[in-house]
Formats: structure tokens, sequence, C-alpha cells
């Protein structure tokens, strides 16, 4: 409505309280449309940064899922907790146990 009233020739141009609402609404319209704009731009900054954490967490999920596959073949212990047939015989032939740091300690003292 701004426009066409800019469009009119100069005599026609008065300022009534039409407006001088139409100018005031404008005004706010415009702010709001700065504050989205800023909104938006922290959320896109803030959706790049949690992506990378996520790719750091998922990374770290990797490494620790491959250190338990290790722990777990080194310790004899299978993915249900208990340990393999095999291991047991082999431990019980050769009268040992599995060795942990709780055992070093122990063992060292």
């Amino acid at each position: 409505r701004l426009q066409v009233r800019d469009g009119r020739p100069a005599r026609e141009r008065t300022m009534d309280d039409v407006e001088r609402n139409l100018l005031r609404q404008s005004q706010l319209l415009s702010g709001f449309s700065e504050k989205v704009k800023r909104a938006i731009s922290h959320v896109e900054k803030e959706i790049v940064q949690l992506d990378m954490v996520k790719g750091k967490l998922a990374g770290d999920l990797v490494d620790k899922m491959a250190a338990i596959e290790v722990d777990q073949a080194v310790l004899g212990v299978g993915p249900d907790g208990g340990a393999n047939s095999a291991e047991i015989s082999l431990r019980q032939k050769h009268d040992c146990l599995t060795k942990t740091p709780h055992t070093w300690a122990r063992s060292t003292a």
C-alpha cells in the first residue's frame, strides 16, 4: 500500500493516520525480518557445530566398539559375557586365570 501511495502525484501525498500506521508496520516487519535472518544464521552455525560433534562421537563409538572386541578376544570372553569352551579347557589344563589389571596388582604385591 505504501508503494501505491508513493506513486501518487506530490499534491496528493499527505501524511494521514493510515500512512503513519503503514510506515510503522513496515518498520516493524523489517525489524522482525532481520531478527529472523539472524536467528536462522545462528541456528545454521549451531547445526554445523553439532554435526562436527556428532562425527567425533561416531568415531569414538567405532573406536570403543573395536576396543571392546579386542578386550573380549584377549580375555576370551564371548559376546554373551561368558568364556568359550576352548578357553575354559585351556585355562583348566594350565591351571591359570585370566590376567586383568586387578589380578596384576594382587599378584605383584
